[in-house]
This record gives structure tokens, sequence and C-alpha cells, in this order.
């Protein structure tokens, strides 16, 4: 990716020390896998999802972490705590809405983060550490999302968020684009302000919010994370990748 220019610069996303992780959803997919638990307790490895989440923010140099709950948060809420067994600072913004989509649960979680950047990441999304310090450390504009252009299964870009790109920057995001270059992993970052202006999409989703934030001419750019491990877990297919990747690769997400 071309470094875009701007006043956010490198020592601002060495600094950026606070995600917010989206744990409201109900994971209709992954139902017959719940058993009365949130999505992101799910057992990954004998691990709860959320836990590979935690750890991967901590490696990547986050210390305080904001969970934003809806569906069984008080059962995330009890399994995380604090995140002192985590190694971090851990605060919870409860999104009443959540079945209206993700876009409402960044936007709970918003009035928490006062002006500071932010990480944004699913809690149902396994990634690696360095995929997160790339994000975290890429230098250029404020905003970014964290683009995959490699070779992926037709599985996994059949139902993906696709972004179409231009000069660096991301001008489309959505399910059903005609022509696209890369697709959203789900991982992101941006700064408070950049949502002020910008109204909740009708149905709901945070692609839809992104979208409109590009098309509206806030700078959002294409941090590329090809060839990085990630997934997002969907389904119970799904959850085994994850259990293969996790054979595979586990020490990079210790």
């Amino acid at each position: 990716m071309q470094p875009l220019a701007g006043s956010f610069g490198r020592k601002a996303m060495k600094d950026m020390t606070k995600a917010v992780v989206l744990a409201a959803g109900r994971g209709d997919r992954l139902q017959a896998h719940t058993n009365g638990r949130a999505k992101c307790l799910v057992s990954v490895a004998g691990r709860p999802l959320i836990d590979y989440v935690l750890s991967s923010l901590r490696q990547a140099g986050i210390t305080d972490v904001l969970i934003v709950v809806g569906h069984h948060g008080e059962k995330i809420q009890a399994h995380v705590c604090d995140g002192a067994e985590s190694g971090l600072r851990v605060s919870y913004a409860r999104n009443e809405d959540y079945t209206r989509g993700n876009a409402t649960s960044l936007l709970a979680a918003l009035p928490h983060m006062k002006r500071e950047p932010f990480l944004l990441v699913m809690s149902d999304h396994l990634c690696s550490p360095r995929l997160l310090a790339v994000l975290r450390s890429q230098d250029g504009a404020p905003n970014a999302i964290a683009i995959d252009r490699s070779s992926l299964t037709q599985e996994r870009t059949d139902d993906a968020t696709k972004v179409a790109l231009a000069g660096g920057r991301i001008v489309g995001l959505g399910k059903h684009l005609e022509r696209w270059d890369a697709i959203d992993t789900g991982f992101s970052r941006w700064t408070p302000e950049s949502f002020a202006a910008i109204a909740e999409p009708e149905n709901g989703e945070l692609a839809a919010l992104m979208s409109r934030l590009a098309v509206n001419g806030t700078r959002v750019a294409a941090c590329d994370i090809s060839g990085h491990l990630w997934l997002d877990i969907d389904t119970g297919g799904d959850l085994r990748e994850a259990e293969r990747l996790l054979r595979e690769h586990g020490h990079l997400f210790a």
C-alpha cells in the first residue's frame, strides 16, 4: 500500500493503545455450537474464541479494551471480568439494539472512546498478533481497513464483504459489489470524530456505515495484510478450519 499523506503520523500510530471488540450479536449461524452461550465463548482448541482475540490484542501492543456486549453479555463479562488475566484493562458498553446490526455496537462504543484512536475488531475473528501490529503501526491516514488480496477460496469470498480501491483508498464496501479488488478482513482502525456526522445506516450493518464514510469523502486507507493469518468464524466449517489453523500455527497465537 502506498502511504497516504496526512497529519496522523508514526507517533500517533505507535501510541494507539485502545481497542473496541464487538461481541453483542447472536451468532445465529453457529447456534448449534453455542449451547446457550455467546458466540465468542465457543471453544476452539480448548479455549473460548474471545481469549484468542484478547491475546492477539495484548501482543500487538493494546492495553485497554472496550467490549460491546448484548446477547448473553453477562456471560462474556463473567468470563473476561476486568481483563487482568489477559494482561489488559477491560471495560464494557452495552448495546440494547444489537439485533439491528453491528453498526449499532460501534455507535454504542464511540461515546466511551473520547478522541482517542482505536483498533476495531470482531470477537468472532481469529487473527495473528502480527496482523494487528501491522494495522496499528501503519503510517498514513488515521482511518484504515485491513484488506486481503491473497487468493482465498470461493467459499470465503462468496459471503465476504468486498472492497473497491482507488489509489490506495477505499471507495466502496459491500457483499455485492460488481467490481472489487480485495476483501474486508473485519479489522480496522478509526478516530471517533470520523463518525460524528454519519448517521446509522438503515440496515444497521457496519460495512454500510464504513462505505458511507468513504463515499462522503472521509479518507479510509487500505492496509494490505495479505499473507497474515486471520479467519472469520461463522459456521461449523469455520470452527473446523480454526482448529486446523491453531494446530498448525498455534504458536503465533500463544
